[in-house]
C-alpha cells in the first residue's frame, strides 16, 4: 500500500480494515454475523475515541437512526458486541498487524531497517531511554512491551514530531469533508468550522 493512502483518514481506515478482514476466523458453522472488519474496526473505534461506551451508543443510535458514527466514520458494516469483540480477537497474533506498521513506517518515510538505524542513530540524545533505544536491533516486534519509550521512538521516526491527533485533524481540515466525515461531523458543525463560502 502506498504512503500517500496514509493522507487521507479514509485510506488509514480502508487499509486497516483490509488487513483486519484477513484476521483468522475461528467461527465454524453459521454463525458469522459479523465480518472479521467488522470486529477488528469496533476494537480500534473504541481505541480511537477513547470511550469504553462508544460501541453501545452507536449500536442505540443504529437502532433509532438507522445509521450510526461508527459506520460512517469507522466503516463499520455491522456493529459488534464488546464480548464478541474480546472473543474474537484474543486469539488474533499481534503479528497480524505487521502489515499496518509497515504502512505507517513507510508514510514516515522509513522501512524497519531504516527505523531501527535511526533509532540506534539517535538513542545517545534520550538519557536513561538510550540503551532501550540502542537495542531496538533485538527488539521482539511481536511481543515487546514498548510503553516506556513510545514517546522517544515517535520523536526519532516522525522528523515534524507531530502528535496523532494533530494529524487526524490535519487531514481532516485540509478541505471541506465531503461524504461519509461530512455526514459525520453534520451540516452544523462543517459551517462554524469552515467559513460559509467553503460550505456553499
Amino acid at each position: 500500500m502506498s504512503a500517500k493512502t496514509f493522507s487521507t483518514w479514509e485510506g488509514h481506515v480502508e487499509h486497516l480494515g483490509q488487513i483486519m478482514d484477513g484476521f483468522p476466523d475461528c467461527r465454524t458453522g453459521g454463525n458469522t454475523s459479523y465480518s472479521m472488519k467488522d470486529i477488528g474496526l469496533g476494537a480500534f473505534s473504541v481505541f480511537f475515541t477513547q470511550s469504553p461506551s462508544f460501541l453501545a451508543q452507536q449500536k442505540t443510535l443504529q437502532q433509532s437512526k438507522g445509521k450510526s458514527n461508527a459506520q460512517s466514520l469507522f466503516h463499520l458494516d455491522e456493529i459488534p458486541s464488546d464480548n464478541h469483540i474480546r472473543d474474537m480477537l484474543d486469539p488474533v497474533r499481534p503479528q497480524e498487524l505487521y502489515p499496518c506498521y509497515d504502512a505507517v513506517l513507510e508514510s514516515l518515510g522509513h522501512t524497519w531497517e531504516t527505523a531501527s538505524m535511526a533509532l540506534v542513530e539517535k538513542a545517545d540524545s534520550f538519557g536513561r531511554k538510550a540503551a532501550a533505544l540502542r537495542d531496538c536491533i533485538a527488539w521482539d516486534r511481536q511481543y515487546g512491551d514498548f510503553k516506556d519509550i513510545i514517546n522517544e521512538i515517535a520523536a526519532i521516526l516522525d522528523a515534524k514530531n507531530v502528535a496523532w491527533t494533530q494529524r487526524v485533524g490535519t487531514a481532516i481540515g485540509r478541505s471541506l469533508p465531503t461524504g461519509q466525515l461530512a455526514k459525520f461531523l453534520g451540516e452544523s458543525v462543517i459551517h462554524s468550522l469552515w467559513s460559509e463560502s467553503a460550505a456553499t
